[in-house]
């Protein structure tokens, strides 16, 4: 028999995100369904009032528990969470997003009928929010059942399965011993694989969506800064998770290409002042494998398409440097 325990913790960090509060809180607060939620808001040392906000509009409601710590990210807030979440169920919600009034009615459901560890949808991006009213008008349900090894075979695509740690309802004892990554950027990467690495049965379900909102000061479109090496960190620590795995040859390949494809990133977008020396250890300490995607013959047509991506003078810099260190 499973466990079909259908309490839930939600994890909502917050920082400076007061003008998105209540469209996100109400979102929760208004779900169908009967379940037993603790909803754990963990202010990240919020400078434009979204704590008190919350304070004076939410610390009646008897599920929602309000936090403030010293600002640290939003990879600590989240951690903060989970260590004083009580329930058997895992979901994070960012405090700009949104979620449909089905939302956890319908991802819950698979725990009823399935011993699975993960349940996930379709991550809908939108700006504002009326656009919604539009994204919701077209839902074709279907849901798909992974394995531990297809669900980690699906998650380099990035499509059905996410690196987003939102859009997805995890069993609660898929993080034992697992945190996030603190003090970086793209702690996603970090933490995807390794709880899909527990999971025994990951569903993938179309009949509801999650809504992530876009704007200028998202950590995926706000503009490059050096922090961006984290980017190229954490693909490097999932190739060499990869590579020491028993799944295909193609997505080892992929995510070697992912890998080495960020590092290509990083170099094209290095501010010019910076001294092409101070970045030399992007390559230095993986000759062997860049050398391979780069200059061996049958990777020839991935050579081409990184050249046709980006018709600068820079990855004509980017390339000569390359010649010189290996030929």
């Amino acid at each position: 028999m499973f466990n079909n325990d259908l309490s839930i913790s939600i994890i909502i960090p917050v920082y400076n995100s007061k003008n998105y509060l209540s469209s996100c809180i109400d979102s929760i607060i208004n779900q169908k369904g009967s379940f037993s939620i603790q909803l754990i808001i963990v202010d990240d040392g919020s400078t434009d009032g979204s704590f008190e906000f919350i304070e004076s509009k939410y610390s009646k409601i008897n599920f929602i528990e309000i936090y403030r710590i010293d600002h640290s990210g939003q990879s600590k807030a989240r951690n903060f969470g989970l260590s004083i979440a009580k329930n058997s169920l895992i979901s994070f919600i960012d405090s700009d997003d949104l979620i449909p009034s089905d939302y956890f009615l319908k991802l819950t459901h698979y725990f009823t009928i399935e011993d699975v560890d993960l349940v996930c949808c379709p991550l809908v991006k939108f700006k504002f929010d009326n656009d919604l009213i539009f994204k919701r008008l077209n839902l074709e349900s279907t849901s798909i059942k992974f394995t531990k090894n297809s669900a980690l075979e699906e998650l380099p695509n990035n499509k059905l399965i996410t690196f987003s740690p939102t859009n997805k309802i995890y069993r609660r004892k898929l993080f034992d011993n697992i945190s996030f990554k603190e003090d970086t950027i793209f702690e996603d990467l970090d933490l995807s694989y390794k709880l899909i690495n527990k999971c025994r049965i990951v569903i993938y379900s179309s009949s509801t969506n999650y809504f992530y909102r876009i704007h200028s000061n998202s950590t995926m479109t706000s503009a490059y800064s050096l922090k961006r090496i984290d980017e190229f960190n954490r693909k490097k620590d999932l190739y060499f998770f990869y590579s020491l795995s028993n799944l295909s040859l193609n997505i080892i390949l992929l995510t070697k290409i992912i890998y080495i494809y960020s590092g290509i990133i990083v170099f094209i977008k290095m501010d010019s002042k910076v001294n092409i020396k101070n970045i030399s250890f992007l390559i230095d300490f993986n000759k062997n494998y860049l050398k391979e995607i780069l200059f061996r013959s049958r990777y020839l047509k991935i050579n081409f398409l990184i050249l046709s991506l980006f018709i600068s003078k820079k990855i004509i810099v980017f390339y000569r440097f390359l010649y010189k260190i290996y030929l």
